[in-house]
């Protein structure tokens, strides 16, 4: 049987991974910041495993690329073949392996979150290629709060917009979600003792915190 996404989860409002049913790519984004479970930063920011020999690749596009690939985002018919999420263009061709657990509709630049056996959740583009880590959330994606959701890429954290393109790069060690325009950050520590309610002096590294463009902002 196929695993899916859980609705409620990706909206930060459920507990741990429970009933598992499809989602449509709408439902990731949340309009206000939702009450999430306690999240374990333990977790963000300690580097995801990442393909062997595959260093994520770079994802400056140009805006035509990006135009093309949405577009070609849009003729795949994206289907569960023998317990497997994969893809076919519009005359049958493979285009996305039937390798991955489960998948998420592709977004409108052509981006998809999909589970794979072996490397976990990742961000995929139309053409199949592994962009980035998301960044766990209760044995699921990051969902997207408040408009940013979190990915891992080179061992560190960045967040993304509601279409899984980059808002803010990962240059943190660790990092919390969005709450009331900004989110606490870490630089310098280890996120395997830091955690969101450890006073500064105690916390490894620099904390403060960042708007929603990544830019530094005083204490909420």
């Amino acid at each position: 049987m196929a695993i899916r996404f859980n609705q409620d989860l990706l909206r930060g409002r459920a507990g741990p991974l429970v009933g598992l049913v499809a989602f449509p790519l709408s439902l990731l984004a949340c309009s206000s910041t939702p009450a999430s479970p306690p999240e374990d930063p333990s977790q963000i920011g300690v580097p995801a495993a990442e393909p062997s020999g595959d260093a994520p690749p770079t994802t400056s596009e140009s805006p035509s690329a990006t135009s093309d690939i949405a577009a070609s985002a849009k003729q795949l018919k994206c289907e569960q073949r023998d317990d497997r999420w994969g893809c076919v263009d519009s005359e049958g061709k493979i285009v996305i392996p039937f390798e991955f657990i489960s998948g998420s509709p592709f977004s409108s630049a052509g981006i998809s979150v999909v589970l794979h056996p072996d490397k976990g959740f990742y961000y995929i583009d139309a053409t199949g290629q592994f962009l980035y880590a998301a960044a766990p959330f209760d044995n699921a994606p990051d969902p997207v709060v408040a408009g940013r959701a979190r990915f891992k890429q080179d061992g560190k954290v960045g967040y993304l917009n509601e279409d899984f393109t980059i808002a803010i790069p990962a240059r943190y060690d660790s990092a919390m979600q969005f709450q009331d325009g900004s989110a606490r950050v870490c630089v310098g520590c280890d996120p395997r003792v830091w955690n969101k309610d450890a006073p500064e002096n105690l916390a490894t590294g620099r904390v403060f915190y960042i708007d929603k463009q990544g830019n530094e902002v005083p204490s909420p």
